[in-house]
């Protein structure tokens, strides 16, 4: 084939390709995501193809890189595969240093095949394979909690303590911490299967919670949780306070609450107290608010509302 005559077919090819894309395009039925990531995705894996592409005897190369082209039209017989076979094909050429006259033709008559193919499978009625992705895996997380047994909140600390560790599958691990002014570890009290009213006796008579005055001291609370259980509180690991943040005039403990919060991937406070009452005699709600995200929870609407995100 002469110099001339091999132009004028690759010219050829290019128009048969382009207006072949055209009616395509003119076909199509509107463009979706799952079509674009479907053929890049083919696309993507016959680019691999074309570019370990083999020698056969008298120079002629080889390729199976119209395999996951033609593959594609099963799933996403669409414009966007027409353009992502066309990208890989110029990327394939561009990689081998193929001369242009050459390029030109081999995307093109891909370009061409391509298009054809789905003009054909629309014709003939055909359905593309539905594809189903497998869920995102949702990472557990662990959940420390701190709560406030004082006497002025303790029905709704034992309340909100039973909630959530009835619903501990949500999460890795669950650990909680009680507190007056002296803090123990509780968790012990509710392992799984345990009579709920038992561990609630149970936490009462037997948690030490309660060190020379038994009142509210959420500052020495704080720090003791520090030196205790150092490494509590991880990268995985949420962070929920339980209480009314009202510190009976002691140090509030703002600054180990910080490094406490800086450690945890999440920080939460419930608070039993209308947000109107919050900074009213010994509250100090607002400042303990700056450090944790603190929330009003007075009902069971607010609390289940609240383990729904929390989880």
């Amino acid at each position: 084939m002469s110099q001339s005559s091999t132009k004028n077919y690759v010219v050829l090819c290019v128009v048969g390709a382009a207006i072949s894309t055209a009616l395509v395009a003119r076909a199509s039925a509107g463009f979706t995501w799952e079509n674009a990531e479907a053929a890049g995705f083919f696309a993507l894996i016959g680019l691999a193809a074309q570019a370990l592409a083999h020698r056969l005897p008298k120079g002629v190369s080889g390729s199976i890189g119209f395999i996951p082209f033609m593959s594609a039209m099963l799933v996403a017989p669409s414009l966007p595969l027409v353009l992502a076979v066309g990208l890989a094909m110029l990327a394939a050429e561009v990689l081998q240093h193929q001369a242009a006259l050459k390029a030109t033709f081999n995307v093109a008559q891909y370009v061409l095949a391509t298009s054809v193919a789905v003009l054909v499978f629309d014709a003939f009625g055909g359905v593309p394979i539905t594809t189903h992705h497998r869920p995102r895996r949702h990472t557990k997380t662990d959940l420390v909690i701190l709560c406030d047994v004082s006497e002025s909140v303790t029905s709704f600390a034992h309340f909100t303590l039973l909630l959530i560790f009835a619903l501990r599958e949500q999460f890795s691990r669950v650990r909680a911490f009680a507190f007056v002014d002296e803090l123990d570890e509780i968790t012990r009290f509710f392992a799984p299967g345990s009579d709920v009213l038992d561990a609630v006796t149970r936490l009462v008579d037997e948690a030490r919670v309660t060190w020379l005055f038994g009142r509210t001291d959420y500052g020495r609370a704080f720090e003791l949780f520090e030196q205790r259980y150092p490494d509590a509180i991880g990268r995985r690991a949420s962070l929920l306070v339980l209480g009314d943040a009202r510190s009976n005039y002691t140090d509030p403990g703002l600054a180990a609450l910080t490094r406490l919060a800086g450690q945890a991937r999440h920080a939460h406070w419930l608070n039993p107290e209308r947000r109107q009452t919050w900074d009213t005699g010994d509250s100090v709600a607002e400042k303990f608010a700056r450090i944790v995200p603190m929330v009003e929870c007075r009902n069971l609407d607010q609390l289940g509302q609240f383990v729904r995100d929390l989880a």
